[in-house]
């Protein structure tokens, strides 16, 4: 099953992460080094995962999220506000 996994710089990032994504059903997942939130796309929005992600890193001012879709990574950052 395909799926969209952000990669984070702490435990609680992750956390917090996974607690906006709640609603995608999520999965936490890693190690005393290593923390990523996954998220299935089976039958979801990519786009609004992708809002709710971006959201939370307006929210957070955490600066940019790291996605993998597919083996390919992108840099997820804030749009600039007018």
């Amino acid at each position: 099953m395909k799926a969209l996994t952000i990669e984070t710089a702490s435990q609680q990032c992750a956390t917090a992460l996974h607690e906006a994504l709640s609603r995608f059903r999520p999965e936490l997942v890693g190690d005393a080094a290593h923390w990523r939130v996954r998220v299935p796309l089976a039958g979801r929005d990519v786009v609004e995962i992708l809002n709710v992600i971006e959201q939370h890193v307006v929210a957070r001012a955490s600066g940019p999220a790291l996605v993998d879709l597919d083996g390919r990574s992108y840099m997820l950052e804030p749009r600039s506000r007018r």
